[in-house]
């Protein structure tokens, strides 16, 4: 997604960037497609990604890997996401998980998610795989 792109998504999905819930937006589109190279992912991974906002990277990693699931603490860009993905049995977006002050990923753990697992939030990027 180019800045143009997530300004109007934003518009679209009517959010203000909050200093206070930390919301930053990569607007570089080949900085997206970069970091997703980094990523060590394969067909047979889900991938669960922190903090989506409108999904700048999630559009790259669609169709690289089994299962994209996409944690959006914001209601508003979490219904963004929704309706982007919904066409895609590959993407799951959660909103619940992304409580301030509480166990962001309580509950996290009741996802089918089998196989290898990787991580990618906004805070930095992992890439771990887990048997299950």
């Amino acid at each position: 997604m180019t800045g143009r792109e997530i300004r109007e998504a934003l518009i679209h999905a009517g959010v203000m960037p909050s200093k206070q819930l930390g919301q930053n937006f990569l607007i570089d589109p080949n900085m997206a497609r970069w970091i997703v190279s980094q990523l060590e992912i394969s067909a047979d991974d889900a991938v669960v990604e922190v903090g989506p906002g409108t999904g700048s990277l999630s559009e790259h990693l669609v169709g690289k890997v089994r299962k994209l699931i996409l944690i959006e603490f914001d209601a508003r860009l979490a219904a963004a996401l929704t309706e982007r993905f919904k066409n895609d049995p590959s993407v799951e977006v959660h909103q619940r998980f992304g409580i301030p002050g509480g166990q962001p990923f309580a509950g996290l753990s009741n996802i089918g998610i089998g196989g290898g697992l990787s991580g990618i939030g906004s805070l930095g990027i992992t890439s771990n795989t887990a048997d299950n």
